[in-house]
Formats: C-alpha cells, structure tokens, sequence
C-alpha cells in the first residue's frame, strides 16, 4: 500500500439513503470511495466522485473480488430490507441468502 495516495473504502449498498451520505462524509474526508449498486438510478449521479460497481445480487455466490480489489475499508451496507408484513411473507430463505450467506461470502472474500 502505498502512503502517498489516499485510503480507499468500499461502501456496499452506497445508493442507499445511509449509504450515500456515509460516501459523501468519506469523500469530504478525503477517501476514494467506490460504492456498489445494483442498477443504474439517479443516485449515482448525485455522487459523481464514487466509482460505482453493479453487483447484480448479493449471495453465497457473488464474486466481490472487482469491488474489493485495491480498498482498505468495507463497510457493508447492502441488505434485503424493508420488506416487512406481506412483502416479506415466506421470504425467509431469501432474507437468509441475501443478508446471512451473502455477507457471510462477503467476509470471507475481504480476507488479504
């Protein structure tokens, strides 16, 4: 790692409402900051200053190896939420795959 250049930290789920004002105080403290999304939003254009990585879904499975490459720093944001009552109804081996095992892969991948 060089010391010249300035740390380098990935915020998952940086389009979220936390996400995106956690890249703006990283940014504002001088971090490289690149944030993973899931598709294109308007979002991304308000923090032109991220380097944005599509990871099209979060599982036992996913390769975060283009996220993770060169970053000092994770914090992890990205989770199946806000999907309570009906929404979330019979969805619990869905909620187990996303926020459990996809993070669990995500974990053992930050491992350098």
């Amino acid at each position: 790692m060089r010391y010249d250049q300035p740390l380098k930290v990935l915020v998952t789920g940086a389009s979220g409402f936390v996400g995106r004002h956690l890249c703006r105080h990283f940014i504002e403290m001088g971090y490289d900051v690149r944030g993973t999304c899931r598709s294109s939003s308007p979002i991304l254009e308000e923090l032109p200053d991220v380097e944005w990585i599509r990871i099209s879904d979060i599982s036992p499975n996913t390769n975060w190896s283009e996220a993770l490459d060169g970053v000092q720093y994770v914090v992890h944001l990205a989770a199946l939420a806000h999907q309570v009552g009906k929404k979330g109804k019979g969805r619990f081996d869905e909620f187990m795959r996303v926020n459990a095992e996809g993070t669990r892969r995500l974990a053992e991948q930050c491992k350098f």
